[in-house]
């Protein structure tokens, strides 16, 4: 089991915190984004001059960079979701989250074709799914209230863009478990949403994971990241029209396609975030449940230690 920060490690670190020389503040702090719709927060903060010179957005092509990049020392923070937050942990790299970008509400879909009109439909079907934990957590929760097994349908692993749409195009899948934009493109094309992540609420996160070894030395950095998530926040609720203009262009993809994407997420405030973040919460809850689908699919080597995962200090 990988070791997570004990009574004793915490204290001492605390203490050696204490220490620190000033200049560690004006230190630039490094975090990892890749393209995703809840992220853009970091983005639009940094464009509206809510950071300082100490912060560094590192924007990566995918999520593999990312969790590449933590794993090697190379960032001290990436946005990253839950489970693959787990696998970093279960590879020896010790994170703590210390904040909740947003949580899926409507963005994760489950897609038919017209014929199929109910979940019990699916049996016998072909399902193309992204092997990753949020392909399987969206594929478990689905056959359980179809009351299915996984034997009872044909799981087909397709990574979510061009090569599901190729499966669905030439009709070798019925069904689609996938996300935007690659959902809009399917249900232009005579796909049905069967069911999408509102019928799970609360088990799909995307987090910002900080590597503990370096917390003690960059907390006002991160107060200062974290503050201005909350203000680009406040920012889209007051100007709403240019935020969405600002992620389009970031994002590159149309108005009505950011409109579209952020209205499948929800973005919890900072009272919010200080309540997930603390032991019992529906985040360390899913945390626990996330981690038990990845055993039982072999993603993780070993049962992980929860109770130092998430850290509400920062809030």
């Amino acid at each position: 089991m990988i070791g997570r920060r004990a009574a004793l490690k915490k204290s001492l670190l605390g203490v050696a915190s204490l220490f620190l020389p000033a200049c560690s503040e004006k230190i630039p702090i490094k975090v990892g984004v890749h393209p995703w719709i809840g992220y853009e927060s970091l983005q639009l903060a940094q464009d509206l001059g809510y950071f300082r010179n100490n912060i560094e957005l590192i924007r990566n092509a995918s999520a593999s960079s990312t969790i590449e990049s933590l794993a090697n020392g190379v960032l001290d923070a990436g946005a990253l979701t839950l489970d693959e937050v787990l696998t970093l942990l279960d590879q020896g790299t010790d994170l703590t989250i210390v904040l909740v970008f947003d949580i899926s509400a409507g963005a994760d879909k489950l897609i038919s074709r017209d014929s199929i009109r109910t979940l019990g439909d699916l049996r016998g079907k072909r399902i193309a799914y992204e092997a990753n934990t949020v392909g399987s957590l969206m594929l478990q929760k689905s056959l359980q209230l179809a009351g299915l097994r996984l034997e009872n349908v044909i799981p087909v692993d397709a990574a979510v863009g061009e090569e599901q749409v190729a499966l669905w195009r030439n009709e070798v899948v019925d069904a689609v478990i996938t996300y935007e934009p690659t959902a809009s493109l399917l249900t232009a094309e005579s796909g049905r949403v069967l069911l999408d992540s509102r019928d799970f609420p609360d088990m799909i996160f995307d987090v910002l994971a900080v590597r503990t070894d370096r917390l003690p030395a960059i907390q006002s950095q991160l107060k200062q990241l974290i503050a201005g998530h909350f203000s680009a926040l406040q920012y889209i609720n007051v100007n709403y029209g240019d935020a969405i203009h600002r992620i389009a262009s970031h994002q590159n993809i149309g108005y009505t396609e950011v409109i579209h994407s952020i209205k499948g997420i929800r973005l919890p405030n900072r009272q919010e975030n200080c309540r997930l973040l603390q032991l019992g919460s529906r985040l360390h809850i899913a945390a626990n449940e996330v981690q038990q689908i990845m055993l039982e699919k072999g993603l993780l080597k070993q049962s992980l230690e929860m109770n130092h995962l998430i850290s509400n200090r920062f809030c």
